[in-house]
């Protein structure tokens, strides 16, 4: 069985909700307790490292064509000269 609870405001109900399954059976087992900013985060993580990855090999190609057409263009600065 599943428990998603939503609150209005920034605090955490783990506690609370914790309580509540104990008072209705104190026997019921409960785990992976989690808030769901961390359901979230797990979730999204591949896709994050993705984007991530993807933006350092961009930034990375880009730096090399800087590079390499600065040199073109000393190289060609020298032969007009």
């Amino acid at each position: 069985m599943s428990v998603c609870a939503r609150n209005a405001s920034a605090t955490s109900l783990l506690d609370e909700i914790r309580s509540e399954i104990q008072a209705v059976d104190p026997g019921l087992p409960y785990s992976n307790v989690r808030s769901m900013t961390d359901v979230m985060d797990v979730s999204i993580a591949p896709r994050r490292f993705s984007r991530n990855l993807v933006g350092v090999f961009a930034a990375s190609r880009c730096f090399i064509l800087h590079w390499h057409l600065r040199i073109a263009g000393f190289k060609w600065l020298a032969e007009v000269s």
